[in-house]
């Protein structure tokens, strides 16, 4: 929209209970346009705190700990496990969102894209650890 068309549109949407929530301007200085959104509220809905897996009454303060961290930075989904001696001791998923989002099990799969490199470096870092893996190590797959 150009800058007149946008007044116009400010004007309709405001005038039907709408205000602008995101409003953006590029190209040339000399003839910027405007993109808008237009909401009857910017505030997300109430979110629904749930919990799902198999408790661990010994370990039922990981629970409170990762409410209290995922309500204080908005996060809607998220999963936990904790093992000892190759055994899996402790396997929750929980779900802070809006009605009507999906609820996270223990098995659900998470796209991770960029943030594997947090488990990869680790990983590659205990296999050079381990003298298995040395920095002129090549990929057979490449040769």
């Amino acid at each position: 929209m150009t800058g007149t068309e946008y007044q116009a549109e400010l004007h309709h949407q405001v005038a039907n209970g709408f205000y602008p929530i995101c409003v953006q301007g590029g190209a040339s200085t000399i003839n910027p346009i405007y993109a808008a959104i237009f909401a009857t509220q910017d505030a997300p809905l109430s979110r629904e705190w749930s919990v799902a897996g198999q408790a661990v009454s010994e370990l039922a303060e990981l629970d409170q700990i990762m409410q209290r961290f995922m309500q204080a930075n908005g996060v809607r989904a998220a999963q936990l496990a904790v093992s000892r001696d190759g055994i899996t001791i402790f396997s929750r998923a929980y779900t802070w969102a809006e009605p009507g989002y999906r609820i996270t099990e223990p098995f659900t799969r998470f796209l991770l894209a960029g943030c594997s490199t947090i488990f990869l470096e680790p990983a590659v870092q205990s296999l050079y650890d381990d003298n298995k893996l040395k920095p002129t190590t090549m990929d057979r797959s490449t040769r």
